[in-house]
């Protein structure tokens, strides 16, 4: 099996947890015994275009993956961007970055597994 069992692509599907203004996207880590779901979540109270890249690596595999995307932001809800779920043992050691690129500058995210 792929490191990735799927990567779907999803816009205005809701999550709870809002971002901080400063920061107009983030990421969401869900785990679960037999996969992770990270997903990319944008947010902002005022209209503003988004470039973002999420790179995920399987460490013990060497695997990576890396997706880009755009968006136009506004209504102060959440919008999911993108959606990428790794399976079995790419699940127990992974790690994800965010590049986001916006107006009021450009930051960087990254996750791991624990």
């Amino acid at each position: 099996m792929s490191l990735f069992a799927s990567i779907a692509i999803a816009a205005g599907l809701g999550v709870s947890a809002a971002a901080p203004a400063e920061r107009p996207v983030r990421l969401v880590i869900e785990r679960s015994d037999a996969d992770v779901t990270i997903r990319v979540v944008g947010r902002s109270r005022e209209a503003v275009h988004v470039t973002y890249t999420l790179e995920t690596t399987n460490r013990s595999g060497g695997n990576r993956t890396r997706q880009r995307g755009s968006a136009e932001l506004a209504g102060d809800r959440d919008t999911v961007l993108l959606t990428a779920r790794l399976a079995q043992a790419a699940a127990r050691e992974w790690e994800a970055a965010l590049d986001v690129e916006w107006s009021g500058g450009s930051y960087e995210v990254r996750e791991t597994a624990p």
